[in-house]
């Protein structure tokens, strides 16, 4: 089964979902310690920022990368 360990606004069910594509939960959650990893910001890519107004925009960013 594949795990998404996140923090931040990923802790949040509704951003959480808006990442993911699908609705969760509180009990889709679960309380994990990644042991031996550290947190890096590696990993360019193209991100898409969702407007208010429905729109969707471009823009630079780093997406958080573990490390063993």
């Amino acid at each position: 089964m594949p795990f998404v360990f996140g923090y931040g606004s990923l802790m949040n069910p509704e951003s959480a979902g808006k990442t993911l594509c699908r609705s969760l939960c509180r009990d889709d959650f679960q309380c994990a310690t990644l042991r031996n990893y550290m947190r890096s910001w590696t990993a360019p890519s193209c991100i898409r920022l969702q407007e208010k107004e429905g729109g969707v925009r471009p823009c630079d960013g780093l997406f958080l990368v573990t490390s063993h």
